[in-house]
């Protein structure tokens, strides 16, 4: 080894320390990450639906205005939006 690398302190463990530690770890850790991430899906998919739905009401507005292609536009967008948000919820099931 050289002066420079004996003079740098070793910050992380070895790998083998690391695995070693990975593996006590208990596995309800991992299921509680995977529900964790249901509801994060879940709430991804709510703040998706909400604003499609804003999205579609200001289309609407603009259109009642009078006509307006960036009204038509907005409603088109929000509908697809509404349509992809049910359908991520749907795909989340029952749970």
């Amino acid at each position: 080894m050289s002066e420079a690398e004996a003079s740098e302190p070793r910050d992380e463990p070895s790998t083998k320390k690391r695995r070693k530690r990975d593996k006590k770890r208990p596995r309800s850790i991992e299921r509680e990450a995977s529900v964790a991430t249901l509801d994060d899906r879940l709430s991804g998919a709510r703040a998706l639906l909400a604003a499609a739905a804003l999205v579609a009401c200001v289309g609407v507005a603009l259109v009642g205005i009078g006509p307006s292609e960036l009204g038509a536009s907005l409603v088109l967008a929000g509908l697809v939006g509404l349509i992809a948000g049910v359908h991520f919820v749907g795909r989340m099931g029952p749970a």
